[in-house]
C-alpha cells in the first residue's frame, strides 16, 4: 500500500499562503522552520541571498566572534574563543545549528566533560567550565534570534546548569571573617588592601576596581564613577559603552566611599609613588599599570591563608557583599542596583544566609497555645458538660 502524504503545514507571508504535505512530521516541521525564518527575515527587511536555516555551528561561532571583535579568528582573544575553538569547532563544528536539540548540546556537554581535549591534561572537566560551555553555546542562539534572524529558539535553555547555586559553605558568613581578611590585606600592599576594601563594601567585580584611577575619584561628592574595566582576557583597558554588542544599555555605575573605602584610598595614596590624577588605583610594583590578574589571585590567596580563613576565589567577595548587606536588613532593590543587574533572580544567586542568621530568624514569628491555670479550668469545664 502507497505511503500518503497525509501531513498537512501551512504559513503565511506577506499575505501570500504556503501550504505542503509531507510523509513524515519531522520533515514537516524541517519545512514550517524554514519558511518561519524565512518569514522573520523578510520581516526584519534581511535579505534571503544566504539562506542561514542552514547555517552551521562553526560558521555562527564566525559570525559572533567577528561581531564581538571585529577582526578575523586569528585575532581572537577573547575569554570565549578558547571555548569554541578546543571544545566546539572539533566535535560539532560542521552539524546546523537550527538541527541541534537540547539532548544533543546534552550528549555533546557530557562527552566534552568525561573527554577533554588531550592538550589540557585533564582527565575530566569541572562542572563549572561545563556551565562555562553551555553559556557560550546559547551565546551562538541569543544572538542568533536577536541579530541575525537564523533561530526560532534557543534549545540550550532546557539544559540545567550543574552548578544552580553557589552554597553558603564557599562564602564567608559573618563579618568578623572579612574583617580578618581585609587586616591581611593592609599587610600585603596599600593598593591590594584598597582593591579587597572596595570588593568587600560595594561589590564590585575585580576588573572594574582595577580599571580605576584617581580621576574616577569625587572626593567632594563622596562616591567613584566606574567607566572602564581591565580586561583580564585582552590585558588592556576596555572602556565601558553606553551600549553593548546586542545592543543593550549598560547602567551607569559608581562606589559609594564609605568610612572604610575613605581610609583605604587614603593609605593607599599616601603610599604609592604614583601621585598622579592618571594613575590607577590598584597598580602594579614596577609601574603605575593596572596590577595584573594573577597577582590580584596570588595575594588574595595569600590573604586568605594568613587570616585563616576559608579560602573563596575574588569574584565571591561580590557575593560575601551582597550576603552580609542582606543579612543586615539591607532593601533587596537597592542591593539590585548596586551589584548593576537587570533581573532580581541574579541578584537573589548572590544573596546568602547563613545557619545562624536563619535561626536568629525564627524568632520573628513566635506563636504558641495559651497556656495557665485559667485556660485548664475552662477546658475541664467544657469536658463535663
Amino acid at each position: 500500500m502507497a505511503k500518503t502524504r497525509n501531513i498537512r503545514k501551512s504559513i503565511r507571508i506577506n499575505g501570500e499562503l504556503h501550504q505542503e504535505r509531507f510523509f513524515t512530521k519531522k520533515a514537516a516541521d524541517v519545512w514550517y522552520a524554514d519558511m518561519q525564518l524565512k518569514k522573520e527575515r523578510i520581516e526584519a527587511g534581511i535579505p534571503q541571498a544566504i539562506d542561514l536555516s542552514k547555517i552551521t555551528v562553526e560558521e555562527q561561532i564566525r559570525n559572533v566572534m567577528a561581531r564581538k571583535l571585529g577582526r578575523d579568528a586569528k585575532g581572537y582573544t577573547d575569554v570565549l574563543w578558547p571555548r569554541y575553538r578546543d571544545y566546539m569547532i572539533p566535535i560539532v563544528g560542521k552539524k546546523r545549528l537550527n538541527f541541534m536539540t537540547a539532548e544533543d548540546w546534552t550528549t555533546f556537554l557530557d562527552h566534552v566533560q568525561s573527554n577533554p581535549p588531550t592538550d589540557r591534561k585533564l582527565k575530566n572537566l569541572s562542572d563549572t567550565t561545563r556551565d562555562h560551555i553551555r553559556a557560550a553555546i546559547s551565546i551562538l542562539y541569543e544572538d542568533g534570534i536577536k541579530i541575525d534572524k537564523c533561530c526560532l529558539f534557543n534549545p540550550v535553555k532546557a539544559i540545567q546548569r550543574k552548578n544552580t547555586e553557589i552554597e553558603i559553605g564557599y562564602v564567608w558568613e559573618t563579618k568578623e571573617e572579612g574583617e580578618k581578611y581585609l587586616s591581611a590585606a593592609r599587610k600585603i600592599s596599600p593598593q591590594f588592601h584598597l582593591w579587597a576594601t572596595i570588593a568587600a563594601n560595594w561589590g564590585n567585580r575585580e576588573s572594574e576596581i582595577l580599571g580605576l584611577q584617581w580621576a574616577d575619584v569625587k572626593r567632594d561628592k563622596r562616591y567613584i564613577s566606574v567607566t572602564k574595566q581591565f580586561s583580564k582576557a585582552e590585558n588592556r583597558i576596555v572602556h565601558r559603552l553606553k551600549e553593548d554588542r546586542r545592543g543593550k544599555k549598560k547602567k551607569i555605575k559608581f562606589v559609594a566611599i564609605n568610612e572604610p573605602i575613605e581610609n583605604a584610598l587614603d593609605y593607599a595614596w599616601a603610599n604609592t609613588p604614583y601621585q598622579s590624577s592618571e594613575s590607577f588605583l590598584v597598580h602594579r610594583a614596577e609601574s603605575d599599570r593596572p596590577m595584573a590578574h594573577s597577582k590580584l589571585f596570588e595575594k588574595h590567596r595569600k590573604a586568605c591563608e594568613m587570616a585563616e580563613v576559608k579560602y573563596m576565589s575574588p569574584h565571591k567577595l561580590r557575593h560575601y557583599f551582597a550576603s552580609i548587606f542582606a543579612m543586615s536588613g539591607g532593601d533587596f532593590g537597592a542591593l539590585q542596583k548596586i551589584l548593576g543587574h537587570s533581573s532580581e533572580k541574579v541578584t537573589e544567586k548572590y544573596r546568602h544566609f547563613s545557619p545562624d542568621y536563619l535561626k536568629e530568624q525564627a524568632n520573628v514569628v513566635s506563636i504558641s497555645a495559651e497556656t495557665g491555670p485559667d485556660n485548664v479550668r475552662q477546658l475541664s469545664k467544657k469536658r463535663k458538660r
